[in-house]
């Protein structure tokens, strides 16, 4: 036997609509100590033989927040929630289906971690008084490709949790004014443990990636990344958890129909189908998750990302902060 409480599963929503037209859902959060939630999207495709994308199914959600008191703890699309998962925890979630019929349904399960280690009593969401927390999910209209949109949301709570840290993570959407320079300011409240970068266009679909390069100031320094190549970035996503993303939409495969069907042909190579990973690099600030190398700019004047753009399209920096629980008026435990 444990020496702890068992953690807990609590479903706040079940099998829940989202309804065809844009809207919004707010719903009172857990008050235990949270480690991490699952939010499953339900929804059945269109049309026969329609190429099955998360980028598609998961666009119908435009923002998935948890709110304390009204600060933003997480602010993300749903798309970008995808994404995340895959660097701090290694949650690279597949499209559940059971064919390519019209009406055929698909489900995806995405995380919402407030660790990098899930069920740590050390990271993760501190308890909280009933009506201090909500979440909010915002929806569009059904994309083109999925309707009949549900879902389920469920958080894994740590019953004698004392924390005395949790992640955060939010987005900042950058449209530079030209190519070349242009600085973004970064959070400077607490230390970030990494960011994601979201582009517009990315290699080798486009000539150029929308970035070049992406180098970090502290007080006008070079910090961690004096310059690093965007393209870089992207394989970066596995460096916690060896796991490398679009696992969900790896490959089609080619038919070989140059002559006539011969049965049992051989098709022709694979190709590589479109996924959220394409356009999206990760960059890590405390690669041991110890704090070892955390960049911390608590202290300093400035803290900037200094972008090269390619191409003065709009992109998202998604910086995740490693807050303590002090900082939104909870005691600071040890575990």
């Amino acid at each position: 036997m444990g020496s702890r409480a068992y953690p807990i599963s609590f479903i706040q929503d079940r099998r829940r609509s989202l309804g065809s037209a844009a809207g919004q859902i707010t719903e009172d959060f857990p008050v235990l100590p949270v480690s991490h939630g699952i939010l499953t999207i339900d929804c059945q495709q269109v049309a026969a033989n329609t190429a099955d994308t998360p980028l598609n199914l998961l666009g119908k959600i435009s923002s998935f927040q948890v709110l304390y008191r009204g600060t933003a703890i997480w602010s993300l699309q749903a798309v970008d929630l995808y994404r995340l998962g895959i660097p701090l925890a290694g949650w690279d979630p597949p499209i559940y289906t059971v064919g390519q019929g019209a009406a055929a349904r698909k489900l995806m399960h995405i995380l919402v971690p407030f660790t990098r280690n899930l069920y740590s009593t050390f990271e993760c969401m501190p308890a909280t008084v009933r009506g201090e927390m909500q979440t909010v999910i915002t929806t569009t209209a059904d994309p083109g490709t999925y309707n009949n949109y549900v879902y389920t949301l469920e958080w894994v709570q740590l019953p004698d949790a004392a924390p005395a840290q949790f992640i955060r993570a939010t987005q900042l959407q950058v449209t530079p004014n030209s190519t070349g320079d242009f600085d973004v300011d970064l959070p400077r409240g607490a230390p970030l443990v990494g960011m994601g970068v979201v582009l517009s266009n990315s290699e080798p679909s486009s000539a150029l990636a929308d970035i070049e390069t992406i180098k970090i100031l502290m007080a006008n320094q070079d910090t961690w990344y004096a310059q690093v190549f965007m393209d870089s970035l992207r394989p970066m996503i596995g460096i916690y958890q060896n796991v490398f993303g679009e696992n969900t939409v790896q490959h089609v495969h080619i038919e070989n129909t140059a002559g006539a069907y011969a049965q049992n042909a051989t098709t022709l190579s694979p190709m590589l189908a479109t996924g959220p990973m394409r356009e999206f690099g990760w960059m890590p600030f405390d690669p041991t998750n110890d704090g070892k190398f955390i960049l911390d700019g608590t202290k300093a004047l400035d803290l900037k990302a200094r972008i090269t753009f390619n191409a003065a399209n709009t992109i998202r920096l998604l910086p995740v902060e490693l807050w303590n629980p002090a900082m939104i008026g909870k005691p600071v435990g040890k575990g």
